[in-house]
């Protein structure tokens, strides 16, 4: 999952809150971070140049970790 698409979660999650919330205050401040958590999306995606952070690690070489002593001096 990318931060984009975990900050579009909470903000539809925040959004339903709001719907189900039977107290006015609640349900207005539930909108306000589901505005918060979209603008965040927002952000994340339009900063995002290449495949989220964890694609770029897994795409990394591996190489054989090489040991430190020498067995020939």
């Amino acid at each position: 999952m990318s931060d984009e698409s975990y900050y579009e979660g909470e903000a539809r999650r925040c959004r339903e809150l709001a719907l189900s919330s039977a107290d006015a205050q609640l349900a207005r401040r539930w909108r306000e971070l589901a505005d918060e958590y979209a603008a965040l999306a927002d952000e994340v995606g339009s900063q995002r140049v290449g495949p989220p952070l964890i694609d770029r690690f897994m795409q990394q070489p591996r190489h054989p970790q090489q040991s430190r002593t020498r067995g020939d001096n």
